[in-house]
């Protein structure tokens, strides 16, 4: 396996943690607005990250994200209640 290779199945399993977690705390449909919001950030890098360790960066944007959007959701049910 190349050093290429290397860092996809490392993105890879990043992603699957990231899913994992966010489908442990918040549900399976969190989780797939999550990988969407992981897998936008990725595409947007210009390069590949130098180490699995920079995958980590993409995370946190996503988990931002995803943040944001649950928040924007609680408001909206909050203000129809």
């Amino acid at each position: 396996m190349n050093a290429r290779e290397h860092l996809l199945a490392d993105a890879e399993r990043e992603l699957c943690s990231f899913m994992r977690a966010v489908s442990k705390l918040f549900g399976a449909e969190h989780a797939r607005r999550a990988a969407d919001h992981w897998l936008d950030e990725f595409e947007r890098i210009d390069a590949l990250p130098e180490s699995p360790r920079s995958l980590r960066a993409i995370t946190i944007v996503a988990a931002a994200r995803l943040t944001a959007s649950l928040g924007d959701g609680r408001r909206r049910v909050s203000r129809a209640q």
